[in-house]
């Protein structure tokens, strides 16, 4: 049964069962001469695997195309479990990943629904009929990073706390293009990206126009309030809290009386937190609330060290609440600055789950740490990132306010 031609997009998306075909190159060696003619033919005895979501895939064909000399094809069955629109998938070889990319897949065979903050499949055939979607995010973020101190038996935990937001005026051909602004990875799953240069974060290639929300939001919560400046049409952001500044100030003698640097507060503690907008030229007024749990405990954090990549590994935690998941986090380059070149990871995972394995195959994705004066270019993190609360105003069809608490610690993936 040959696969259906057209191209999957988030308002096309795979049923469980479809035939997908990815094209590529590396399988192996044909029998017979290419020069002439392609040869194409199942190359059965090449060890494939197709992970989608996180699940292997029923493998229908590997082996050359029919059109081109070289050019491989795999053909898979979508499975049955998975469903979301950037549902990631990777092919192995050997043991060796490709490169990852996203399936979206459905029960429908329609639209497909990003949850966990993202559109639904109602949103997205709505946007399909208006010709685009106008979307506002806004996210309260913690990101804390333990490291050892310049005396003996000490360990400092920095705590940066941050707020950003953005009101975006997607097309329909960026919506479909996009990377997605929710829905990072599979729950169950991860997903890898490239990164290369000074900036080491995954950056969609997809920037549509911004939505005048106001000058600047303001955010409440049981440490005060504070506001979220516009830094340019549709994009906001604001520096919360940090405890860095504190470290630096506290001189050797404070320095070397310390012992865990773990008890400062941030802006964002556990509680309740409430964002609202004045409402600006395309964006009406809004108020949004939502509850910051108490953080989750990365509870084999210690005792990670470095990381093989030929191996997978397991990471486990208590606590964070139920309204969300877990993401878990990891970067590897071989230098830094402006010739940084590696990759990075996110997996998800339910809370109530207590554990993950990050598959070998995502961490064989990852170059082997550089390393300068003993600190590795690498970082493994955990935290939990909310399901986000939807708010309404004029001038989008979908606003969401959501939280992540990311707990990081620099590790050597080997």
């Amino acid at each position: 049964m040959p696969p259906e031609s057209n191209v999957r997009t988030v308002l096309n998306s795979a049923a469980p069962g479809a035939l997908i075909d990815v094209w590529g190159t590396g399988l192996g060696a044909v029998s017979g001469d290419e020069a002439g003619a392609p040869l194409p033919g199942d190359l059965s005895g090449v060890d494939v695997q197709v992970l989608v979501g996180g699940r292997q895939a029923t493998i229908v064909y590997r082996g050359r195309s029919g059109c081109c000399a070289g050019l491989d094809i795999v053909r898979f069955a979508t499975p049955e479990s998975v469903d979301g629109c950037y549902v990631p998938v990777v092919v192995v070889v050997d043991g060796v990943s490709s490169n990852f990319t996203t399936l979206p897949v459905s029960q429908s065979g329609a639209a497909c629904s990003s949850g966990s903050g993202g559109f639904t499949a109602a949103e997205l055939e709505a946007a399909q009929r208006n010709g685009g979607l106008k979307v506002g995010t806004v996210s309260l973020a913690r990101t804390s990073i333990s490291f050892s101190g310049p005396f003996p038996s000490q360990t400092f935990e920095i705590k940066t706390d941050i707020a950003f937001a953005s009101f975006w005026n997607f097309n329909l051909t960026q919506l479909v293009q996009s990377q997605g602004f929710a829905d990072i990875s599979t729950i169950g799953a991860c997903t890898v990206f490239q990164i290369e240069g000074a900036n080491t974060q995954s950056v969609d290639p997809i920037v549509p126009p911004g939505l005048d929300a106001g000058p600047s939001l303001t955010l409440t919560g049981p440490m005060g309030t504070k506001q979220i400046q516009r830094l340019a049409v549709g994009n906001y952001s604001a520096s919360l809290s940090s405890s860095f500044p504190s470290l630096l100030t506290a001189g050797p003698k404070a320095l070397a009386a310390a012992s865990v640097n773990q008890s400062l507060p941030g802006f964002l503690e556990p509680g309740t937190y409430t964002v609202s907008g004045p409402g600006g030229n395309d964006v009406g007024p809004f108020t949004v609330s939502l509850d910051i749990p108490e953080p989750l405990n990365w509870t084999n954090r210690d005792t990670i060290t470095s990381v093989p990549r030929s191996s997978n590994l397991t990471i486990t935690w208590a606590g964070g609440g139920q309204n969300g998941t877990v993401r878990i986090f990891g970067t590897s380059v071989v230098d830094e600055g402006e010739t940084a070149s590696g990759a990075v990871f996110f997996c998800r995972e339910q809370v109530s789950a207590g554990s993950f394995s990050v598959p070998s195959a995502v961490l064989s994705s990852l170059p082997a740490s550089g390393m300068q004066d003993g600190i590795p270019f690498g970082i493994l993190g955990v935290g939990v990132i909310s399901d986000g609360t939807r708010f309404n105003a004029s001038g989008i069809d979908l606003g969401s306010l959501s939280h992540n608490d990311l707990t990081l610690k620099p590790v050597a993936f080997q």
